[in-house]
């Protein structure tokens, strides 16, 4: 079973596999495949099974109980989509991180090589975004009209990227643009 973007081995296997991804939801949680196309991911669950069964395809059926990832606060089940996404290059920066650690005096001193086989072990260049359901926004815009990519000037940070309306420089149109990029935690830029 590949997943698009479950994990990275799901990712491993498309690439290796030269697999296109398809999406079949919506940002709202809608499908948008056909036969099920508008309805939420619960009610299509439901619809599948009934259309399984009814062209003689489920040979059993059982309940079972596995662990699913959901929102903290409201217990919704979560759902991962592909979406544009910021990084840091910090790969072909592997020897300078291990050299500045060597810098460091750790205690206790096994703590240096933890670090090190860390540093080793990294795959990706760091999501500095990571946009999901939590996170502070990263005062960054989009242009829906010219796709120029807009920042504050330092003097107006801190800024809630949510709630201004920017003029796009680039094409003069005063508009609210979308805000594109979050990070949970702190603010990176």
């Amino acid at each position: 079973m590949v997943c698009s973007y479950g994990d990275k081995y799901d990712v491993d296997a498309i690439n290796r596999h030269k697999l296109s991804p398809r999406v079949i939801f919506n940002l709202d949680g809608t499908l948008n495949v056909l036969k099920y196309k508008g309805l939420t991911i619960k009610e299509a669950r439901k619809k599948i099974l009934e259309d399984l069964d009814r062209e003689g395809f489920i040979a059993e059926q059982k309940n079972i109980s596995h662990a699913v990832n959901v929102h903290d606060k409201c217990g919704t089940e979560i759902e991962f989509l592909p979406v544009e996404q910021w990084f840091i290059k910090i790969l072909d920066k592997k020897k300078q991180l291990i050299e500045a650690g060597k810098k460091v005096d750790w205690f206790p001193k096994y703590m240096f090589k933890r670090y090190e086989n860390w540093i080793k072990g990294l795959e990706w260049d760091w999501s500095i975004s990571r946009e999901r359901h939590f996170g502070i926004p990263i005062p960054v815009w989009f242009c829906k009209g010219c796709k120029e990519i807009i920042v504050p000037e330092e003097k107006e940070l801190p800024v809630d990227p949510t709630s201004k309306k920017r003029i796009c420089q680039k094409c003069k149109k005063r508009q609210r643009l979308r805000q594109k990029f979050w990070t949970p935690g702190r603010l990176l830029l």
